[in-house]
């Protein structure tokens, strides 16, 4: 008869009629007696001199690698005490018993406030299983409102510690949702070289470049950094967009304290975006600027003054038949920022098709479908005016969570029209999420979208 490996279970083919029992629950509910409990205890563990927890060798090893290292290695043990010391910040010491407990029971309770200490330790002594569930946790709660936003504290964590999956998403709703972010309190503790990074992206979504710039302020004046702030400035300034501050904006901020304390320094910047404004379209195309050209790139602006966007809103979504579903809506591109006129204008028509596409024809005074799908289309057509240029179109869908409406998530795709022409995206939200009785994208039993059309560069010619 053959001897049985120890990584053999035999309840997996039990055979012979047998039956599995599995009390797996009472028996972790036994092992979770022994958190921080004296009896039988072969090891301290001392937190940073401030909290000391009795635990069991065999249950941290079987844990965590980095236990079983630590306890086996003499430079580690204090062996007359049998004390094992421990050094963590501060923010880790405050949920450390939670994490032993964890260790003991597979349990533990993650809030906004307490997860990411959790994950840090999880992290340094390689408690894998719970370190994803601080990661699912994370993911699961950046949605919320601007005072209780961790967004960029689990970005900066996740950058530091590679934690790719985090990372991305902290990212992506960052740069969705900017005007959460820069109001919550976390936004000053944005690390410089990550505040750059943000400032260089095209597909912010944001109010105005003005907010921006006040948000930059905000961050430059932060106690910590507050000694620094000439330097801050001079290095944060080039990758604020000056010429696509509104010249009502731009105005309000030259006579600011702040813009009057600095002026040496907003002067260039100030100069340029007057003169972007000054000049008029082919003035614009002829000019040598003596600045980088992203910085006359539009982001995603949410302030109506740009006009390069569109709500798209489909109300009562269960019960609007497809025939009814459509949604149209105009959009005046300006030939330049913060200049409405009306014969510089691109003509645009924004049309979402949000039960899926479909064709009409009327048949003996009746209106037929003729054609139809269960796809989701966008369509934008030019419909008149200027020439239009090269434009990204970047559809933005929104969600309910905790809730919170925010944005979710971009489909982004560039597009140069021709004359007349048109532009079509399909499958931007899938008919089955939205018909789903749970479905996060209809608030209230309403489907909201955002279109932007940016002109991607200025400089091509609009006529």
């Amino acid at each position: 008869m053959g001897e049985r490996t120890p990584t053999e279970d035999p309840c997996s083919s039990p055979g012979g009629g047998g039956e599995v029992v599995d009390n797996g629950c009472e028996y972790m509910s036994r092992l979770a007696l022994l958190y921080n409990n004296p009896k039988f205890s072969d090891i301290r563990l001392n937190v940073a001199g401030q909290s000391v927890f009795h635990a069991h060798k065999l249950l941290l090893a079987t844990a965590s690698d980095v236990f079983e290292q630590m306890l086996t290695n003499e430079s580690w043990m204090d062996r007359e005490q049998r004390e094992l010391l421990l050094q963590e910040p501060d923010d880790c010491v405050a949920v450390f018993g939670d994490f032993i407990r964890y260790i003991y029971s597979g349990k533990v309770l993650l809030t906004i406030d307490t997860v990411l200490g959790l994950l840090v330790l999880a992290d340094k002594y390689n408690v894998s299983d719970l370190k994803q569930c601080c990661v699912t946790y994370m993911n699961n709660h950046l949605v919320s409102t601007p005072c209780d936003n961790k967004a960029v504290q689990w970005f900066q964590y996740a950058n530091a510690c590679v934690c790719e999956p985090l990372q991305q998403s902290c990212v992506d709703y960052i740069v969705l949702n900017m005007d959460t972010v820069t109001q919550s309190p976390d936004w000053v503790c944005l690390e410089t070289e990550h505040l750059e990074m943000f400032l260089q992206r095209s597909d912010l979504v944001i109010h105005s470049e003005h907010t921006l710039l006040m948000a930059v302020i905000d961050w430059l004046r932060a106690k910590h950094r507050v000694h620094k702030l000439r330097e801050n400035l001079s290095r944060i300034l080039p990758y604020v967009r000056f010429p696509m501050i509104l010249p009502e904006h731009l105005s309000k901020f030259e006579e600011s304290g702040f813009g009057k304390e600095h002026s040496d320094i907003f002067a260039p910047y100030l100069l340029v975006a007057y003169r972007y404004h000054a000049l008029s379209i082919r003035g614009c195309k002829d000019h040598a600027w003596e600045v980088p050209l992203t910085q006359f790139r539009y982001r995603n602006y949410t302030d109506e003054n740009y006009s390069i966007f569109v709500d798209i809103v489909r109300k009562g979504f269960k019960s609007c038949p497809r025939v009814s579903s459509k949604v149209e809506r105009p959009l005046n591109l300006p030939a330049h920022i913060g200049n409405p006129a009306q014969d510089r204008q691109c003509k645009m028509k924004v049309v979402f098709y949000p039960h899926g596409y479909y064709m009409t024809s009327f048949w003996q005074g009746q209106l037929n479908i003729s054609k139809a799908t269960d796809d989701t289309k966008l369509i934008v057509s030019h419909r008149g005016g200027m020439e239009v240029r090269e434009v990204e179109i970047s559809v933005v869908v929104y969600a309910i969570h905790n809730q919170v409406k925010h944005a979710k998530y971009v489909v982004t795709e560039p597009h140069i029209f021709e004359t007349h022409g048109t532009f079509e995206m399909e499958n931007i939200i899938r008919l089955g999420e939205l018909r789903a009785d749970d479905s996060p994208y209809l608030i209230d039993d309403s489907l909201h979208l955002r279109v932007f059309i940016r002109p991607v560069n200025f400089q091509k010619p609009l006529a």
